[in-house]
Formats: C-alpha cells, structure tokens, sequence
C-alpha cells in the first residue's frame, strides 16, 4: 500500500510539472536592443534625390573611420568612440551626444 501512495504521489507530481508552462520571456524593445551592444557601420547607401543609382557611401570612409562604433545608453546619451585606430591622435577617444526614437 506505501509503493501505491508513493507512486499515486509520483504520477500526479508528473502531472502537475508537465502542466506548467515557463513563463516567455517579454520581447524586447527596440530601445533594449539598441542598447544591449555596441553598434558599428559596415555598410552605407544613398540614393541621390531624381536618381535611381545607389551610391555607396562606406567605401569614402579611410581606414581609421571603419573601426568606430556607437554605444547607446539609457537617458538618450549615445557615445561615439573611435575604435582601436584614431584617425587624428589629439583627438579624443569619444564623443557624447544624444539620442531618441520618434
């Protein structure tokens, strides 16, 4: 009678266990997403007003301007860093500014 009880104990513990479902995770905003790393160009376009060719843009960029990156923060401040290659070496390694979603 004990092994009875034990497995009567068992299966509903089975039963409950597989009723419950984990809760899902809330989806990020896209304020979390572009806050959560560091953001770097690696591709620029344009489209030049009463044209239809695309003009690359990223391939004007010198060496040192290809490895800066942007870190976005909470109350809007945004930080433009220069990356491991300065391309002016007085200059300073980053830059506050601001940014919003509208």
């Amino acid at each position: 009678m004990k092994n009875a009880n034990v497995l009567l104990f068992l299966f509903f513990l089975t039963l409950v266990m597989a009723g419950c479902e984990k809760d899902k995770d809330a989806e990020p905003t896209k304020q979390d997403t572009l806050m959560a790393k560091n953001w770097k160009v690696t591709e620029a376009k344009a489209v030049p007003t009463g044209t239809t060719a695309e003009f690359n843009i990223y391939s004007l960029l010198v060496d040192c301007q290809k490895d800066n990156y942007l870190d976005f923060n909470t109350g809007g401040v945004v930080v433009a860093d220069e990356g491991s290659t300065k391309c002016t070496p007085n200059a300073p390694q980053s830059v506050p500014g601001s940014w919003i979603f509208q």
